[in-house]
């Protein structure tokens, strides 16, 4: 029931992800998985405080698994009630708890990015693509912190390459390859 409603909600269907979720809740009120996908659904929702409940609540179930623990920082960041943390730190808290994680080295380098701090959006933009190398708008991304950090020829280089390995990246990388022309 768990893998059926997260799977409904990565489709964008937070009703019926819900449902199956509820559902798993009535079989197990005690397993963390089923309140981290609560808390999922929360996300969907845009009820921050609630998922960040939820996620604290399969923490407090399974303390050896990091998943609720970094969805906490994460739902923190989203309702913008960091506790007098940056909402960089935020960032920075939920990275600790999975430094594997597939999308946040992303948000954390467009971050940096808008406040200016190309060095460190740099570094987090190269490790996401690391952890994952098919993120195609992190080595977008990434060709632009270099373009804007004078290394030219590597930014061509990149958005070269990432026209021919993801073609659907062609129509944005033509207008900054162009420039860097």
């Amino acid at each position: 029931r768990v893998a059926q409603g997260l799977l409904r909600l990565e489709k964008g269907d937070i009703p019926l992800g819900e449902v199956s979720v509820k559902r798993a809740l009535k079989m197990d009120p005690s397993s963390p998985e089923v309140h981290n996908a609560l808390g999922i659904v929360q996300l969907g929702r845009k009820e921050w405080k609630k998922a960040a409940e939820h996620f604290r609540h399969a923490h407090t179930l399974k303390p050896t698994w990091r998943t609720p623990r970094l969805n906490v920082e994460i739902a923190r960041f989203l309702d913008g009630g960091t506790d007098g943390d940056s909402d960089l730190e935020v960032l920075r808290k939920a990275v600790i708890h999975d430094l594997n994680h597939p999308e946040l080295y992303y948000t954390v380098g467009r971050m940096f990015e808008s406040r200016g701090k190309l060095e460190d959006a740099e570094g987090a933009l190269k490790r996401q693509i690391v952890v994952n190398p098919l993120h195609g708008r992190s080595r977008f991304d990434l060709a632009r912190v270099w373009y804007k950090l004078e290394k030219y020829d590597a930014a061509i280089a990149l958005w070269r390459d990432l026209m021919e390995a993801q073609p659907e990246f062609r129509g944005p990388c033509a207008l900054p390859l162009l420039e860097a022309y």
